[in-house]
């Protein structure tokens, strides 16, 4: 691992000189100052409910997986995770209130610190110095990365429960999910709020699938991902005129991430074999079977992540049964196995490419 440790000290520390906005899948990406070969990743692992055992554990380029003791114990539900351009992981840990800010640097040992926040924290979005945080309740919270300490909290109007959030321009764009009424039913939304980071304002909402989960930013477009009511309305991909409010159904999915240049999806609906597909989003078109050499296992598989490398693209696609630790595959630039391991954590549900 000293290797491994070595190539993803330089990068957080050349990444440290970077500006950037991160969605759900965002990773760093220093152009022209290591080679393109595939060094290896961070995987960020939500544990088990109610065990506080989220955790960080580490994938490096010849296979090898560790689980660093000091990277263990996080808390409840590690959400999500993003690589800021100061060099440090910031973890949310929802059913822990907190946001684990990780530090894994060339040294022997990389360590975490714990910044308490109000809410519970749902989703990331890098802006300037600071880390915007999507929250239950209808809050943003805003992390300074600097001080590594919260220095507001935004009560959005006509907010419940937020998820998903994205960056484009001087906007952020926030899932706007569902609530819960006096009887507690759950009612599920279909709002895509837009909030001015320039202008500290609220902006029009957007209209869109139900139960708005997950965006992702590619190409200046905006992509969503609605869950659906978990009945009779399915898990919805659709592409957001930013402009005009609408939203164009693209295809039935429930994961997503940005690969080549193209959109990669896939829809696990649990009565139906799991199946892939791919955006074009110059053509508008989708194309089928993108993944003709996938190992036949990931057919009867819960895909709970997907990511791929945008260096040399290749892609990890973590599995999950919710109870043990996931299995991660890693399929080359030409669609097929490189090899499958185990992640060493339970519900693996992002991977940050260090290149």
């Amino acid at each position: 691992m000293k290797k491994f440790n070595y190539l993803l000290g330089a990068t957080l520390a050349l990444a440290s000189a970077l500006t950037m906005s991160s969605c759900d899948d965002d990773n760093i990406n220093v152009d022209d100052l290591i080679d393109t070969s595939f060094h290896g990743a961070i995987l960020v692992n939500e544990g088990s409910y109610g065990n506080n055992n989220a955790n960080l554990t580490l994938y490096s380029k010849d296979g090898t997986v560790s689980a660093p003791a000091t990277l263990q114990g996080m808390g409840e539900t590690a959400n999500d995770a993003l690589l800021a351009s100061d060099g440090k992981v910031y973890v949310a840990i929802t059913g822990s209130k907190a946001i684990a800010i990780a530090s894994i640097t060339s040294d022997a040992v990389p360590y975490y610190s714990i910044v308490n926040i109000p809410y519970q924290p749902r989703y990331l979005a890098e802006y300037g110095q600071w880390i915007y945080i999507s929250c239950y309740g209808g809050y943003l919270v805003r992390l300074n990365k600097e001080s590594a300490s919260v220095d507001q909290t935004i009560k959005l109007e006509g907010a419940y429960n937020l998820e998903g959030v994205a960056v484009m321009g001087d906007t952020l764009y926030v899932c706007n999910s569902y609530k819960v009424d006096e009887q507690y039913n759950y009612i599920y939304l279909n709002d895509i709020l837009t909030y001015s980071l320039k202008d500290s304002k609220l902006g029009p909402s957007k209209k869109t699938f139900v139960n708005p989960n997950r965006l992702t930013v590619m190409n200046d477009k905006l992509f969503v991902l609605g869950f659906g009511n978990w009945v009779d309305i399915p898990s919805q991909l659709g592409l957001v005129d930013i402009q005009t409010g609408e939203t164009s159904f693209i295809a039935n999915a429930t994961r997503m991430c940005k690969s080549n240049g193209m959109l990669l999806f896939a829809n696990c609906d649990y009565v139906n074999p799991t199946s892939f597909g791919m955006y074009d989003p110059l053509s508008g078109q989708v194309l089928d079977n993108p993944l003709p050499k996938m190992p036949e296992a990931l057919k009867t598989s819960t895909v709970y992540f997907m990511s791929t490398n945008p260096k040399n693209g290749e892609t990890l696609i973590g599995v999950t049964d919710y109870s043990n630790t996931s299995t991660i595959y890693h399929i080359g630039q030409d669609g097929a196995l490189v090899r499958k391991f185990d992640s060493k954590g339970i519900n693996t549900n992002n991977a940050i490419f260090i290149n």
